[in-house]
Protein backbone atom coordinates (compact mmCIF):
# COMPACT_ATOMS: atom_id res chain seq x y z
CA UNK A 1 0.00 0.00 0.00
CA UNK A 2 1.82 3.29 -1.22
CA UNK A 3 1.44 5.50 2.55
CA UNK A 4 0.61 9.54 2.03
CA UNK A 5 3.47 11.51 0.04
CA UNK A 6 4.36 14.87 1.57
CA UNK A 7 3.89 17.71 -0.39
CA UNK A 8 7.27 19.75 -1.39
CA UNK A 9 6.51 22.37 1.01
CA UNK A 10 5.73 19.76 4.05
CA UNK A 11 8.95 18.08 3.36
CA UNK A 12 10.82 21.40 3.45
CA UNK A 13 10.14 21.08 7.43
CA UNK A 14 13.46 18.88 7.42
CA UNK A 15 15.57 20.26 4.98
CA UNK A 16 17.64 23.28 5.28
CA UNK A 17 20.61 25.23 5.27
CA UNK A 18 23.98 25.60 7.12
CA UNK A 19 23.88 25.56 11.35
CA UNK A 20 23.39 29.15 13.41
CA UNK A 21 23.17 29.71 16.78
CA UNK A 22 22.31 32.70 18.87
CA UNK A 23 24.76 34.71 20.92
CA UNK A 24 24.98 35.22 24.14
CA UNK A 25 27.55 37.55 26.59
CA UNK A 26 29.39 35.00 28.18
CA UNK A 27 31.30 32.95 25.02
CA UNK A 28 31.15 29.23 27.44
CA UNK A 29 27.99 29.41 27.58
CA UNK A 30 27.14 30.14 23.94
CA UNK A 31 24.58 27.85 22.85
CA UNK A 32 25.79 25.07 21.37
CA UNK A 33 28.89 24.88 23.47
CA UNK A 34 29.33 21.90 26.03
CA UNK A 35 28.99 24.30 29.22
CA UNK A 36 25.83 25.77 27.79
CA UNK A 37 24.10 21.64 26.83
CA UNK A 38 25.04 20.51 30.32
CA UNK A 39 23.08 22.99 32.23
CA UNK A 40 19.83 23.14 30.24
CA UNK A 41 19.76 19.43 29.42
CA UNK A 42 17.04 19.02 31.63
CA UNK A 43 14.83 21.73 30.43
CA UNK A 44 11.30 20.55 29.51
CA UNK A 45 8.00 22.16 28.19
CA UNK A 46 4.63 21.79 29.07
CA UNK A 47 1.46 23.07 27.39
CA UNK A 48 -2.22 22.92 26.95
CA UNK A 49 -1.21 20.47 24.13
CA UNK A 50 1.74 18.93 24.36
CA UNK A 51 4.41 17.98 26.71
CA UNK A 52 8.55 18.03 25.67
CA UNK A 53 10.18 15.91 28.12
CA UNK A 54 13.57 17.06 26.51
CA UNK A 55 14.95 19.07 23.47
CA UNK A 56 18.29 20.38 24.45
CA UNK A 57 21.37 17.53 25.00
CA UNK A 58 19.48 14.51 23.14
CA UNK A 59 21.59 11.72 22.35
CA UNK A 60 21.58 11.42 18.86
CA UNK A 61 22.99 8.64 16.65
CA UNK A 62 23.74 9.67 12.93
CA UNK A 63 25.46 8.09 10.35
CA UNK A 64 28.76 10.66 9.66
CA UNK A 65 29.74 12.70 6.67
CA UNK A 66 31.05 10.65 3.76
CA UNK A 67 34.54 11.17 2.82
CA UNK A 68 35.84 12.44 -0.41
CA UNK A 69 38.33 9.82 -2.02
CA UNK A 70 39.76 10.00 -5.20
CA UNK A 71 37.82 6.49 -6.06
CA UNK A 72 34.70 8.13 -4.99
CA UNK A 73 35.28 10.80 -7.65
CA UNK A 74 36.04 8.35 -10.29
CA UNK A 75 32.73 6.37 -9.76
CA UNK A 76 30.74 9.31 -9.35
CA UNK A 77 32.09 11.15 -12.49
CA UNK A 78 30.16 8.77 -15.37
CA UNK A 79 27.09 9.46 -13.07
CA UNK A 80 27.04 12.93 -13.14
CA UNK A 81 27.18 12.69 -16.84
CA UNK A 82 24.36 10.36 -17.11
CA UNK A 83 22.27 13.02 -15.10
CA UNK A 84 22.44 15.09 -17.74
CA UNK A 85 21.32 15.03 -21.54
CA UNK A 86 23.96 14.00 -23.78
CA UNK A 87 23.16 14.09 -26.90
CA UNK A 88 24.04 14.67 -30.75
CA UNK A 89 22.24 16.63 -33.12
CA UNK A 90 21.33 15.22 -36.33
CA UNK A 91 20.04 17.62 -38.87
CA UNK A 92 19.92 15.53 -42.02
CA UNK A 93 18.07 12.43 -41.59
CA UNK A 94 13.82 12.53 -41.79
CA UNK A 95 11.67 11.56 -38.48
CA UNK A 96 10.59 8.18 -37.79
CA UNK A 97 8.88 6.49 -35.69
CA UNK A 98 10.60 6.05 -31.80
CA UNK A 99 13.28 9.15 -32.53
CA UNK A 100 13.49 11.53 -30.14
CA UNK A 101 12.80 14.75 -31.81
CA UNK A 102 13.43 18.45 -30.62
CA UNK A 103 10.68 21.08 -32.14
CA UNK A 104 9.58 24.64 -31.42
CA UNK A 105 5.76 25.54 -32.02
CA UNK A 106 3.26 27.99 -31.50
CA UNK A 107 -0.30 26.55 -30.64
CA UNK A 108 -3.30 28.79 -31.92
CA UNK A 109 -6.92 28.25 -31.50
CA UNK A 110 -9.43 30.45 -34.07
CA UNK A 111 -5.95 32.14 -35.17
CA UNK A 112 -5.71 33.45 -31.51
CA UNK A 113 -2.47 32.39 -29.24
CA UNK A 114 -3.25 30.79 -26.30
CA UNK A 115 -1.50 30.19 -23.32
CA UNK A 116 0.67 28.02 -22.19
CA UNK A 117 0.57 26.74 -25.93
CA UNK A 118 3.97 27.57 -27.33
CA UNK A 119 7.88 26.56 -26.60
CA UNK A 120 11.17 27.09 -28.31
CA UNK A 121 12.41 23.72 -27.22
CA UNK A 122 10.27 20.64 -26.54
CA UNK A 123 11.40 16.96 -26.51
CA UNK A 124 8.82 13.96 -28.01
CA UNK A 125 9.29 10.68 -28.62
CA UNK A 126 7.83 9.71 -31.82
CA UNK A 127 5.15 6.92 -31.01
CA UNK A 128 5.15 7.48 -27.59
CA UNK A 129 1.72 9.10 -27.75
CA UNK A 130 2.53 11.92 -24.96
CA UNK A 131 0.83 14.43 -26.94
CA UNK A 132 -2.22 14.99 -27.48
CA UNK A 133 -4.18 13.51 -30.66
CA UNK A 134 -1.95 12.56 -33.49
CA UNK A 135 0.32 15.16 -32.97
CA UNK A 136 2.84 13.07 -33.66
CA UNK A 137 2.67 11.22 -36.38
CA UNK A 138 2.34 14.36 -38.17
CA UNK A 139 6.08 14.75 -37.80
CA UNK A 140 7.05 11.54 -39.50
CA UNK A 141 9.15 12.08 -42.62
CA UNK A 142 10.12 15.72 -41.72
CA UNK A 143 13.52 16.52 -40.90
CA UNK A 144 15.26 20.07 -39.17
CA UNK A 145 14.27 23.02 -40.50
CA UNK A 146 11.16 21.70 -41.79
CA UNK A 147 8.28 23.82 -40.69
CA UNK A 148 4.82 21.56 -40.01
CA UNK A 149 0.98 23.22 -39.45
CA UNK A 150 -0.06 20.51 -37.01
CA UNK A 151 -3.80 20.11 -36.77
CA UNK A 152 -4.95 18.89 -33.74
CA UNK A 153 -8.21 18.60 -31.46
CA UNK A 154 -8.46 18.60 -27.61
CA UNK A 155 -10.26 15.53 -26.34
CA UNK A 156 -13.00 15.98 -24.18
CA UNK A 157 -11.48 15.26 -20.48
CA UNK A 158 -8.64 17.39 -21.23
CA UNK A 159 -7.35 18.41 -17.50
CA UNK A 160 -7.45 22.21 -18.95
CA UNK A 161 -11.27 22.36 -19.25
CA UNK A 162 -10.88 25.23 -21.75
CA UNK A 163 -9.55 24.06 -23.91
CA UNK A 164 -11.30 20.92 -24.07
CA UNK A 165 -13.02 19.94 -27.51
CA UNK A 166 -11.40 22.75 -29.26
CA UNK A 167 -9.68 22.36 -32.37
CA UNK A 168 -5.70 23.69 -32.58
CA UNK A 169 -3.15 24.50 -35.34
CA UNK A 170 0.48 24.05 -33.56
CA UNK A 171 2.61 25.80 -36.11
CA UNK A 172 5.89 23.39 -35.85
CA UNK A 173 9.65 24.36 -36.60
CA UNK A 174 11.28 20.75 -36.55
CA UNK A 175 14.89 22.11 -34.34
CA UNK A 176 16.68 18.63 -34.51
CA UNK A 177 16.61 14.38 -34.06
CA UNK A 178 18.17 13.52 -30.68
CA UNK A 179 20.56 10.81 -30.82
CA UNK A 180 21.35 9.79 -27.10
CA UNK A 181 25.04 9.70 -26.49
CA UNK A 182 26.12 6.61 -23.51
CA UNK A 183 29.02 7.43 -21.94
CA UNK A 184 32.50 5.34 -22.49
CA UNK A 185 33.91 3.31 -19.51
CA UNK A 186 37.29 5.20 -19.78
CA UNK A 187 36.43 9.29 -19.89
CA UNK A 188 38.78 11.17 -22.62
CA UNK A 189 39.90 14.58 -22.76
CA UNK A 190 37.89 14.86 -26.53
CA UNK A 191 34.41 13.15 -24.82
CA UNK A 192 34.60 15.93 -22.15
CA UNK A 193 35.50 18.80 -24.10
CA UNK A 194 32.60 17.72 -26.42
CA UNK A 195 29.63 17.36 -24.20
CA UNK A 196 30.57 19.26 -21.63
CA UNK A 197 31.96 22.89 -20.70
CA UNK A 198 35.10 21.42 -19.46
CA UNK A 199 38.28 20.83 -21.63
CA UNK A 200 39.50 17.75 -19.77
CA UNK A 201 39.08 15.12 -17.72
CA UNK A 202 40.86 16.29 -15.25
CA UNK A 203 39.42 19.56 -15.20
CA UNK A 204 35.81 18.01 -14.97
CA UNK A 205 36.37 15.46 -12.42
CA UNK A 206 37.59 18.92 -10.32
CA UNK A 207 34.09 20.20 -10.80
CA UNK A 208 32.50 16.37 -9.52
CA UNK A 209 34.65 16.70 -6.47
CA UNK A 210 32.94 20.29 -6.19
CA UNK A 211 29.71 18.97 -7.04
CA UNK A 212 30.17 15.79 -4.58
CA UNK A 213 31.35 18.01 -1.29
CA UNK A 214 27.99 19.75 -1.99
CA UNK A 215 25.97 16.92 -2.26
CA UNK A 216 27.45 14.96 0.79
CA UNK A 217 26.76 18.23 3.18
CA UNK A 218 23.26 18.15 1.85
CA UNK A 219 23.02 14.38 2.59
CA UNK A 220 25.12 14.35 6.19
CA UNK A 221 22.59 17.44 6.96
CA UNK A 222 19.05 15.23 5.88
CA UNK A 223 20.72 12.61 8.05
CA UNK A 224 21.27 14.90 10.95
CA UNK A 225 18.04 16.37 10.04
CA UNK A 226 15.78 13.51 10.22
CA UNK A 227 17.72 11.92 13.37
CA UNK A 228 16.86 15.03 15.52
CA UNK A 229 13.42 15.20 14.16
CA UNK A 230 12.90 11.55 15.02
CA UNK A 231 14.29 12.33 18.68
CA UNK A 232 12.33 15.21 19.40
CA UNK A 233 9.03 13.87 18.35
CA UNK A 234 9.77 10.73 20.65
CA UNK A 235 10.74 12.61 23.26
CA UNK A 236 7.12 14.38 23.12
CA UNK A 237 3.85 13.58 24.08
CA UNK A 238 0.46 15.24 22.40
CA UNK A 239 -2.32 15.15 25.47
CA UNK A 240 -4.81 17.48 23.17
CA UNK A 241 -4.96 17.85 19.83
CA UNK A 242 -6.30 21.29 18.98
CA UNK A 243 -9.72 20.60 16.99
CA UNK A 244 -8.86 23.45 14.35
CA UNK A 245 -5.75 22.77 13.33
CA UNK A 246 -6.11 19.22 13.17
CA UNK A 247 -9.24 19.93 10.73
CA UNK A 248 -7.26 22.84 8.93
CA UNK A 249 -4.57 19.58 8.38
CA UNK A 250 -6.63 17.20 7.52
CA UNK A 251 -8.66 19.65 4.94
CA UNK A 252 -4.76 20.60 3.83
CA UNK A 253 -3.59 17.16 3.04
CA UNK A 254 -7.36 16.20 1.61
CA UNK A 255 -7.24 19.23 -0.83
CA UNK A 256 -3.48 18.30 -1.49
CA UNK A 257 -4.60 14.71 -2.97
CA UNK A 258 -7.67 16.17 -4.75
CA UNK A 259 -5.48 18.55 -6.48
CA UNK A 260 -3.35 15.86 -7.28
CA UNK A 261 -5.70 13.45 -8.84
CA UNK A 262 -6.93 16.17 -10.90
CA UNK A 263 -3.68 16.77 -12.35
CA UNK A 264 -3.36 13.14 -13.40
CA UNK A 265 -6.98 13.26 -14.90
CA UNK A 266 -8.55 10.73 -12.36
CA UNK A 267 -10.96 11.30 -9.92
CA UNK A 268 -9.99 11.75 -6.04
CA UNK A 269 -11.83 8.27 -5.50
CA UNK A 270 -9.53 6.55 -8.27
CA UNK A 271 -6.57 8.12 -6.59
CA UNK A 272 -7.68 6.72 -3.74
CA UNK A 273 -7.98 2.91 -4.88
CA UNK A 274 -4.44 3.51 -7.32
CA UNK A 275 -2.66 4.12 -3.73
CA UNK A 276 -4.40 1.01 -2.70
CA UNK A 277 -7.36 1.29 -0.28
CA UNK A 278 -9.90 -1.02 -0.65
CA UNK A 279 -12.27 1.59 0.99
CA UNK A 280 -12.66 5.28 1.49
CA UNK A 281 -13.11 4.71 5.52
CA UNK A 282 -9.19 2.91 5.75
CA UNK A 283 -7.56 6.26 3.93
CA UNK A 284 -10.04 8.78 6.24
CA UNK A 285 -8.05 7.19 9.10
CA UNK A 286 -5.12 7.11 7.52
CA UNK A 287 -5.20 10.79 6.45
CA UNK A 288 -5.76 11.51 9.66
CA UNK A 289 -2.93 9.93 11.33
CA UNK A 290 -1.06 11.22 9.28
CA UNK A 291 -2.19 14.97 9.72
CA UNK A 292 -1.98 13.97 13.43
CA UNK A 293 1.77 13.25 12.56
CA UNK A 294 2.14 17.00 11.09
CA UNK A 295 0.43 18.76 13.71
CA UNK A 296 2.34 16.95 16.68
CA UNK A 297 5.09 18.32 15.04
CA UNK A 298 4.17 21.94 14.53
CA UNK A 299 3.02 22.26 18.11
CA UNK A 300 6.45 21.17 18.77
CA UNK A 301 8.50 23.21 16.96
CA UNK A 302 6.07 26.83 17.96
CA UNK A 303 6.69 24.88 21.71
CA UNK A 304 10.15 25.33 21.95
CA UNK A 305 10.26 28.78 19.23
CA UNK A 306 8.18 30.53 22.10
CA UNK A 307 10.27 29.08 24.88
CA UNK A 308 13.59 30.20 23.51
CA UNK A 309 12.12 33.11 21.53
CA UNK A 310 13.27 32.13 17.97
CA UNK A 311 10.86 33.81 15.33
CA UNK A 312 10.64 34.99 11.77
CA UNK A 313 9.81 37.97 11.25
CA UNK A 314 7.91 39.67 9.08
CA UNK A 315 11.13 41.73 7.65
CA UNK A 316 12.86 37.81 7.07
CA UNK A 317 9.81 36.49 5.83
CA UNK A 318 10.27 37.45 2.01
CA UNK A 319 14.17 37.14 1.99
CA UNK A 320 13.42 33.25 3.70
CA UNK A 321 10.77 32.58 1.73
CA UNK A 322 11.90 33.20 -1.82
CA UNK A 323 14.88 31.06 -1.08
CA UNK A 324 12.32 27.92 -0.09
CA UNK A 325 10.59 28.97 -3.20
CA UNK A 326 13.78 28.26 -5.34
CA UNK A 327 14.81 25.83 -3.20
CA UNK A 328 11.62 23.53 -4.19
CA UNK A 329 11.77 24.80 -8.16
CA UNK A 330 8.69 27.30 -7.87
CA UNK A 331 9.14 30.18 -10.30
CA UNK A 332 8.83 32.58 -7.82
CA UNK A 333 7.33 33.01 -4.31
CA UNK A 334 3.98 34.24 -5.82
CA UNK A 335 3.70 31.14 -7.42
CA UNK A 336 4.48 29.10 -3.67
CA UNK A 337 2.44 31.29 -2.26
CA UNK A 338 -0.84 30.13 -4.36
CA UNK A 339 0.03 26.80 -3.51
CA UNK A 340 0.12 27.29 -0.04
CA UNK A 341 -1.10 29.97 2.73
CA UNK A 342 1.80 32.99 3.92
CA UNK A 343 1.20 31.22 7.41
CA UNK A 344 1.83 27.54 6.34
CA UNK A 345 4.77 28.68 5.00
CA UNK A 346 5.90 31.07 7.81
CA UNK A 347 4.98 27.74 10.19
CA UNK A 348 7.69 25.88 7.68
CA UNK A 349 10.25 28.46 8.43
CA UNK A 350 10.02 28.50 11.80
CA UNK A 351 9.96 25.26 11.96
CA UNK A 352 13.43 25.19 10.20
CA UNK A 353 14.61 27.46 12.95
CA UNK A 354 13.64 25.50 15.50
CA UNK A 355 16.01 22.48 13.96
CA UNK A 356 18.41 24.62 13.41
CA UNK A 357 18.55 25.53 17.69
CA UNK A 358 18.03 21.80 18.64
CA UNK A 359 20.72 20.70 16.17
CA UNK A 360 23.21 22.79 17.80
CA UNK A 361 22.42 21.73 21.17
CA UNK A 362 22.84 18.11 20.49
CA UNK A 363 24.98 15.43 21.27
CA UNK A 364 25.68 13.27 17.88
CA UNK A 365 27.10 10.03 18.08
CA UNK A 366 28.11 9.59 14.52
CA UNK A 367 28.83 5.64 13.13
CA UNK A 368 30.32 4.59 9.99
CA UNK A 369 30.25 0.85 8.35
CA UNK A 370 33.65 -0.76 9.60
CA UNK A 371 35.91 -1.76 6.62
CA UNK A 372 36.38 -5.19 8.39
CA UNK A 373 32.94 -5.87 9.58
CA UNK A 374 29.55 -5.96 9.17
CA UNK A 375 29.07 -3.94 12.36
CA UNK A 376 29.25 -0.43 13.44
CA UNK A 377 31.86 1.89 14.84
CA UNK A 378 31.30 4.73 16.82
CA UNK A 379 33.09 8.02 16.93
CA UNK A 380 31.30 10.10 19.79
CA UNK A 381 31.25 13.60 19.03
CA UNK A 382 29.15 16.81 20.46
CA UNK A 383 27.34 18.98 18.54
CA UNK A 384 29.33 22.01 19.09
CA UNK A 385 32.81 20.25 18.06
CA UNK A 386 31.35 19.39 14.48
CA UNK A 387 32.21 21.35 11.52
CA UNK A 388 30.42 22.01 8.41
CA UNK A 389 32.41 23.31 5.24
CA UNK A 390 29.81 24.40 2.17
CA UNK A 391 31.22 24.19 -1.53
CA UNK A 392 29.15 25.59 -3.79
CA UNK A 393 29.21 24.36 -7.70
CA UNK A 394 31.05 26.80 -10.03
CA UNK A 395 29.55 25.48 -13.14
CA UNK A 396 27.53 22.61 -14.53
CA UNK A 397 27.44 20.62 -17.84
CA UNK A 398 26.76 21.92 -21.19
CA UNK A 399 22.95 20.40 -22.17
CA UNK A 400 20.15 21.47 -24.11
CA UNK A 401 17.50 22.61 -21.45
CA UNK A 402 13.28 21.53 -22.49
CA UNK A 403 10.19 22.70 -21.85
CA UNK A 404 7.81 21.03 -19.62
CA UNK A 405 4.41 21.40 -19.32
CA UNK A 406 2.95 23.07 -22.43
CA UNK A 407 -0.46 22.40 -23.69
CA UNK A 408 0.10 19.65 -26.09
CA UNK A 409 0.76 17.17 -23.45
CA UNK A 410 -2.26 14.54 -22.82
Amino acid sequence: MIKFRKPAIVAAMLCFSAMMAAGCTNPANTVGTKQYIEQNQKKSITTDNLKIKQYIGLKVDCEEKEKITDKTIDDAAPEYLYENDLFDKDTTSKIKSGDLVNIAFVGKIDGKEFENGSTDSYDVEIGSNSLIDNFEEQLIGHKAGDKVEVKVTFPANYEEKSLAKKKAVFETTINYIKNVVSVPDKLTDSFISKYTNYKTVKDYKAYVKKALAKDVEESFKTAQENAVTDALLDKTEVTKYPEDKLKDEIEFNENYYKEYAKSMGITYKEMIQQMGYDDEDTYKKELEDYAKENVKYYLMCDAIAEEEGITVSDSDYKEKATALAKEYDYKNLTAMEREYTKDRIKEVLNAREVTKFVIKNTNFNYTKKSKDSTGDTTINTNASDATVTTTTEDSTTSTEATEEGTSTEK
